[in-house]
């Protein structure tokens, strides 16, 4: 799977606002590895010929997989190593396809230091802008627990 930085705002990492997008496209290989491992092997995601005869007229990438992004960037780049991934909404409005590039965004729209939790606005973008996947997660981790209270 393609996965690169795209942008990450000026706001601090831990504070309301902070920003991060990356760029992401999957390949046929990945999605028949995806169906493997989890065994969904529905013919709209891996038979080319099964997919022509769908409302979609070529495959899709599985919805969860897609989904999985964040968990990559949760777990290993933002707020990376540690992270507890404690819960994810995610409503699909439109499918991803092969071999297209799109845009997974995470927003940090809530910090709570005491209990070191966050909830993320998650986001999947088409190369047009337009909302593909749209969710909120909750994460815990040290960085925001260990972040300086301002507040006083």
């Amino acid at each position: 799977m393609y996965f690169s930085l795209e942008f990450q705002n000026d706001i601090p990492f831990t504070k309301m606002g902070y920003e991060l997008v990356y760029k992401i496209k999957f390949s046929q290989e990945d999605v028949i590895k995806y169906s493997e491992i989890t065994g969904d092997k529905n013919p709209i995601h891996t038979e080319l010929e099964y997919a022509k005869n769908t409302i979609f007229k070529q495959p899709i990438v599985h919805g969860f997989f897609v989904g999985s992004v964040f968990s990559r960037i949760f777990g290993t780049e933002y707020p990376g190593l540690g992270t507890i991934y404690l819960n994810q909404t995610m409503k699909f409005i439109s499918p991803v396809f092969l071999e297209e590039f799109y845009y997974a965004k995470i927003i940090l729209s809530e910090v709570d230091i005491i209990k070191g939790k966050a909830n993320v606005i998650t986001e999947i973008i088409d190369s047009y802008g337009a909302s593909i996947l749209l969710g909120e997660a909750k994460i815990m981790h040290t960085i925001y627990s260990n972040q300086e209270n301002t507040t006083k």
